[in-house]
């Protein structure tokens, strides 16, 4: 099978607005829990093991645990696209108990460029989870979305990342 991976959009409901993200805080629409384990059955079946899961803001997604507890069960590889935002510490536990692995948007590390890309200061909460996820030797990776506003600020979130041996960005 040449598909190894599969992205789901567990919801579109995000916590965030993010100037240039395409999800809104419109109307939310996010997946029935038994019908997602049926797709994700129907591409096990094809031999996906693979699923990466993003959203909005997929830990805002109501059975989050439970498709946790599931992928460990069935063993399947998880990866989760997040802000960093709503990651309880009861999903970093289930997450350090798993071979799953989360990736963090942080596009800066500067406070005031943070809050207009995302449209509220939300840094520190940020910064606070990725720590949490570090301690939990939870597999973490970096995004940064690159645009005229972050490019300013790119140096000094680079050099974060590195101090921190962020070694996936």
């Amino acid at each position: 099978m040449l598909i190894k991976c599969v992205m789901i959009e567990l919801t579109n409901n995000c916590n965030l607005d993010c100037m240039y993200c395409y999800n809104s805080r419109g109307s939310v629409n996010s997946w029935n829990f038994s019908d997602l384990i049926k797709t994700c059955n129907s591409f096990k079946k094809m031999g996906i093991n693979k699923f990466i899961f993003s959203g909005g803001e997929p830990f805002l997604y109501n059975n989050i645990n439970q498709i946790i507890e599931w992928g460990i069960e069935n063993n399947l590889i998880f990866s989760f696209i997040s802000n960093g935002i709503h990651i309880t510490v009861k999903t970093i536990s289930l997450l350090s108990n798993s071979h799953f692995s989360i990736q963090i948007s942080l596009d800066t590390i500067n406070r005031s460029t943070y809050s207009l890309i995302r449209g509220e200061d939300k840094l520190e909460s940020v910064l606070n989870t990725i720590e949490k996820v570090r301690k939990s030797n939870i597999p973490l990776s970096i995004s940064i979305t690159v645009n005229s506003i972050t490019l300013k600020t790119l140096p000094e979130t680079l050099k974060y990342c590195a101090d921190n041996s962020f070694g996936n960005i």
